[in-house]
Formats: C-alpha cells, structure tokens, sequence
C-alpha cells in the first residue's frame, strides 16, 4: 500500500527528480502490484494521448467499480479521473460503456426480481453477457448457476465465514433463572427476530436489575442478539459481516464471562467462549478465533464437538 501511494505521487508529477526516478524503478522491480498499476496506468494515459479506444475488459471492470460491486487494483488515483475524461471526448468507448452498464442493470434486476433461485442455463447468460468475456474469466465452475457470481466474478467469500453464523438460536429462549418482566418481553421479540427491541428490553433489565446473580444472562443474550444483527447476505449468498455489531457481541459476551461468578453456570462462560470464537471469524481474525475454540475443547464444553470440527476446518 505504502508502494502505491509513492507511485501515485510519481506518477502525479511531470518531471522526476534523479532520486524519484531512481526509487521508482526499485518500486517497479521490488513489487509486482505497483509494476501493474503502473502499466496499467500508462496503457490508459496512451489511450487518452492517441484517441484510441479502451478494451472492453478494461471498461467492464470499471462498470463493476461505478456500481459499487467490487474495488479494482487497477482503477484507483489518478486512473479514474482520465477514464471519465476519454468517456467525455469519445463516443465510441461511451457508447460501450453505457451497453456494458446496461447489461449490469438487466442483470443486477433479474437478481433482485428474483432470478438468482431459478437454475440459469449458460445460454441466458450468454444472452445477457454476449460480449464481456471478462466476467466470466475467473469462474471455476463449467455450469453456472449464479448470475450473481458474474457479477461479482473475482470477489469471494472467506471459507471460514461459514462457520460463523448463528446457526443455532435455542439459547435464546433458556432463561437460565431470569424471570423480569422485561427479560420475558425480550424473548418475544427474539420469536419475532426483532433484535434491536431485544437488546432494548435487555438492556433495561441490566439498568433495573445490575446486582441480579443471573444478570451475566442478559449480557449474553444481547450477545447472540448482536450476532444476528452482524449477519449481512445479498439474496442469501456472498456473506459479510457489520463488524461494528460484530464487536459489540465480542463486548457483550466479555461482560456475561465477567459476571458470571457464582459458579453455578459455567457452561455458559464457555458457550461465550464459543460464540466470541465466531465473531472472531466475522472479523476476520482467525488466530484468536482458534484460541477460543480451543478453550472449549479444552474445558469439555457443551460446544465441544462442534468447536473441534471447526478447528479441524481451519487448519
């Protein structure tokens, strides 16, 4: 990263300096992304010069990056601002532009009307696509059946974000000896998956009843709760995860094992323990992930089993 800023700085400038010079080629030798974004860069800058035309595949990436599908290594800096201009002062690239943009848009409302859970043949796609070949390029696949995949053809998801959903929510309607008023209305929010009216009658409950022995419950809860509200999906595929919910379950979840002393629960500090290792995975940091799982295993948690069979997976 700190590579290509230099570069961009470089490639700013009319003129370099002997030094410049000297630590530009040392960039272009030493690190392959700078060397490609600056050829990259150059090719688009001889387009602009000469008025010849842009490659479709160049143009289709850039219609993934206008519609937010994905970021590009290649259109960044100072690349984006001569792409638009050549698109002002020549209709032929604007022209392609604006089918390839189209072809985006009859796809992206097939995926929204619905489309995305029929089985799409290779000839709709052909149809939709004729031309761009390049976002079909990186498929694995021989028959595809995700025209959401075309789209967004060269993004995929981390492995281990399938292990860390909240797949099972029985722990929500456990009171584990909490019987408030607003801790029983919280659990009928949960039934109708309204998670922030929840987390709002648990956290009353904390604020009335702070000294409660089982009041670690309500912290843990609001944990599970803030995982359901960290799962992000587009039509069912291509998870993410809202990493500032993500870390509010991490928090919560801290606070449950905290007060969790009476030593009357302690599977729950481990099932914290467990679900904590999952956050982990939604933030992407899979050594602390590991570590909490291992703790499960390691202290013969209900979550054992499982917490081996994700390790095993993560090695």
């Amino acid at each position: 990263m700190k590579n290509i800023e230099t570069l961009l700085c470089f490639l700013e400038k009319k003129k370099l300096t002997p030094e410049e010079q000297l630590k530009l080629n040392t960039i272009l030798q030493e690190d392959e992304e700078s060397k490609k974004y600056y050829d990259f860069y150059r090719k688009i800058e001889r387009i602009v010069k000469t008025s010849s035309h842009i490659e479709e595949e160049d143009l289709a990436e850039y219609v993934l990056l206008k519609n937010e599908i994905r970021e590009s290594k290649n259109f960044r800096g100072a690349v984006i601002p001569k792409i638009e201009e050549h698109l002002r002062i020549c209709p032929k690239c604007l022209n392609e532009f604006k089918r390839l943009n189209e072809e985006y848009s009859e796809v992206d409302g097939f995926l929204l009307s619905g489309g995305i859970k029929e089985s799409a043949p290779q000839k709709a796609i052909s149809r939709i696509f004729p031309k761009s070949k390049y976002l079909f390029s990186s498929l694995a696949a021989a028959a595809v059946i995700c025209l959401l995949l075309i789209i967004v053809s060269d993004l995929s998801t981390p492995y281990y974000y399938s292990y860390a959903d909240l797949k099972d929510q029985s722990e929500f309607y456990i009171t584990r000896g909490r019987v408030t008023n607003y801790f029983q209305e919280s659990l009928n929010a949960l039934e109708e998956d309204n998670y922030d009216r929840a987390i709002e009658l648990l956290k009353k409950d904390i604020s009335q009843n702070p000294n409660d022995e089982t009041i670690f419950y309500s912290y843990y809860i609001i944990g599970l709760s803030n995982m359901k509200e960290a799962e992000k999906n587009y039509l069912g595929l291509f998870t993410s995860y809202n990493k500032a919910k993500a870390n509010e379950a991490l928090l919560n979840f801290q606070t449950a094992v905290e007060k969790n002393t009476s030593g009357k629960y302690p599977n729950i500090t481990l099932n914290a323990y467990f679900y904590s290792a999952k956050v982990y995975l939604m933030l992407d940091n899979l050594p602390f992930a590991k570590e909490y799982f291992q703790k499960v295993v390691l202290n013969k948690g209900s979550k054992m089993n499982e917490a081996q069979e994700i390790l095993r997976e993560l090695e």
